[in-house]
């Protein structure tokens, strides 16, 4: 991993990443590029984050309603390694071994999409440990990127979220004070800014919600009426998965953990023995 660059592309399906791979529409200039993000510690990527990498941009906030569900023109796996809230601990996957694993969701993710045409997937690595810092430096990352591939695409971001991370993008602690948190959030959001947009997978379906998801709900009512966050379901068995629980299960030498990642990370774990101390 460089860390002389804010961003570093690890992986690509395609050269000409972010644009389409078909010559016939990558050169087209003034083009709105709607852009997935899903930004995880992967450690290790489980079934859901293969669901939230699979939700379609029709899911996005003020996206028109449409009878085919519309994809995202193109699919970012991030991996920051510094982190606000987690660090190394004896037994988890390095950097390395992560980024590994997030080009096997990649080819994982284009194995199940081959149907619905070329994969346009890339895996990636930042140092920016908040999202608002993430999304300040994508931006003029890509921008550069789509300029230098003869394009003028203006990208606009979409950030896969579970809730935990939704509560810590609205919580004041992560920038200082509430007056700082407010001005960070409207350069994230603002189309005159980074442009960004979240969708968010509920941790329980319906209206069933905790006192704790309920007080974070009030917090971000403001930008799910605005249409800056949306919230959506991704499955009952996936809903609530973490990867903690798959690395416990592992330590506890429960193979039930193979049904919640991905064939080819489980193969990954198992061939490197990870988790098992």
């Amino acid at each position: 991993m460089n860390h002389k660059t804010p961003v570093e592309l690890v992986y690509t399906s395609h050269p000409s990443w972010p644009l389409p791979e078909t010559p016939k529409t990558k050169g087209n200039h003034g083009d709105r590029l709607s852009l997935s993000v899903l930004d995880s510690s992967f450690n290790p990527p489980t079934n859901a984050h293969l669901a939230l990498a699979r939700l379609p941009a029709s899911s996005s906030p003020a996206s028109e309603e449409a009878t085919t569900p519309r994809t995202f023109d193109a699919t970012l796996l991030l991996f920051s390694t510094k982190n606000a809230d987690k660090t190394l601990k004896p037994g988890d996957a390095t950097p390395s071994q992560r980024l590994h694993m997030m080009v096997l969701l990649a080819r994982e993710l284009q194995s199940q999409s081959a149907d619905r045409g070329s994969p346009n997937i890339a895996v990636a690595v930042c140092q920016e440990p908040t999202f608002v810092g993430k999304s300040a430096v994508l931006k003029p990352f890509l921008d550069e990127r789509i300029i230098a591939l003869s394009s003028s695409a203006h990208v606009q971001f979409t950030f896969l979220v579970g809730f935990d991370t939704l509560e810590r993008l609205f919580a004041p602690r992560y920038y200082g004070s509430e007056a700082l948190m407010k001005d960070a959030l409207g350069r994230f959001f603002s189309t005159s800014g980074d442009d960004s947009r979240v969708i968010c997978a509920r941790r329980t379906s319906g209206a069933s919600y905790s006192q704790v998801d309920t007080k974070v709900l009030d917090a971000v009512a403001e930008y799910i009426d605005s249409g800056a966050v949306a919230l959506v379901d991704i499955g009952e068995e996936v809903r609530t998965l973490s990867s903690s629980e798959v690395r416990d299960m592992v330590r506890n030498a429960s193979n039930a953990w193979q049904r919640k990642v991905p064939r080819l990370i489980a193969a990954y774990i198992k061939e490197n023995s990870l988790y098992a101390q």
